[in-house]
């Protein structure tokens, strides 16, 4: 059972079920209601998602090794070979665009979720090496819907601007919050975040190029869900409300983080856990006008319950992963 955990530590599999979700959204909002394509794809997603995370951990082994918060990670422990970590990784990502292929049948969807593969794979290879390289898994993320769409006619608007709520979501994700919550580790490896190629640094308050940069993606985030709401002609008044209500209030949630000094990396980890989930719940708001209820709920529900079943059997407790 050990083994087992090891493994599934390694191939981030509590947030699997996010990277699937977002995989059948884009089939979702293009009518498909076929039980087995959706399955299919849903295994394709956790698949794809795993078999990046993998891929990951072998090349981030370097700098997770000077890090004194990563000691328990498997790599760095030694119990899962760097070789035997990256064969896997090989092995799911073909079983990924396997299943993906099977139901939909579609050159121009494969090509689509190549293209973001290549964009993920890239990140991973050469992502700690080079500043802004973030925009590479922001935009993996946000062509999964577009991938899966594409293979029922062209993507309605909505897609796209799902799509891009999904990119500056992964961009500060990726380069604001991660770079806070790694910041004192990275510093130690060498590694070149965005935040530390602005001057970012573990005493004190963001200040200069690092806040600028952090507070415009973070505006730009909470931009985003305006566009569909006045753009298309699919939301009451009330839901706009409600919408524009929620984003201020995740804003003024996720602004209070980043203007304070930064505190310990768990307690970084829960404020940005929560912020992640604010965001989720956000895109099922987003979604509202554009699916029936019952999908609305397996999309609500789905990722929170894998997350917290995983979280549980892996590192022994609910909802707080030690990454």
């Amino acid at each position: 059972m050990g083994l087992l955990k090891d493994y599934l530590m390694l191939l981030r599999i509590h947030t699997g079920a996010v990277t699937a979700a977002v995989v059948i959204l884009g089939a979702l909002l293009m009518g498909c209601r076929e039980a087995t394509t959706l399955l299919l794809l849903f295994i394709s997603g956790v698949l794809l998602h795993t078999s990046g995370f993998a891929l990951n951990e072998v090349m981030d082994l370097p700098y997770d090794s000077t890090s004194s918060h990563l000691k328990h990670k498997p790599l760095v422990r030694g119990s899962v070979k760097r070789s035997s970590a990256l064969l896997l990784s090989i092995i799911l990502f073909l079983l990924s665009l396997t299943l993906f292929f099977i139901p939909l049948q579609s050159m121009a969807a494969l090509l689509l979720l190549l293209l973001s593969s290549l964009l993920g794979i890239s990140y991973n290879l050469w992502g700690k090496r080079f500043p802004f390289s973030d925009l590479l898994p922001a935009g993996w993320f946000a062509l999964l819907p577009v991938a899966s769409s594409s293979a029922f006619g062209n993507p309605p608007p909505i897609i796209y601007l799902i799509s891009l709520f999904l990119f500056l979501q992964i961009l500060f994700n990726n380069s604001v919050e991660g770079g806070l919550k790694d910041l004192e580790s990275d510093l130690e490896s060498g590694a070149k975040g965005t935040l530390i190629y602005l001057g970012a640094r573990v005493e004190g308050c963001l200040k200069g190029p690092a806040l600028t940069y952090s507070l415009a993606v973070r505006l730009l985030l909470a931009s985003a869900p305006l566009l569909p709401i006045f753009i298309t002609g699919f939301y009451s008044i009330t839901l706009k409300g409600v919408i524009i209500l929620f984003n201020l209030l995740l804003l003024i949630f996720s602004l209070k983080t980043l203007l304070k000094p930064p505190g310990a990396r768990e307690q970084l980890l829960k404020e940005f856990t929560l912020h992640e989930v604010g965001s989720f719940l956000l895109l099922i708001l987003l979604l509202i006008p554009h699916l029936p209820i019952k999908f609305l709920l397996i999309l609500l529900l789905l990722p929170p319950i894998w997350n917290l079943l995983f979280t549980k059997l892996i590192y022994g407790r609910m909802g707080t992963p030690g990454v």
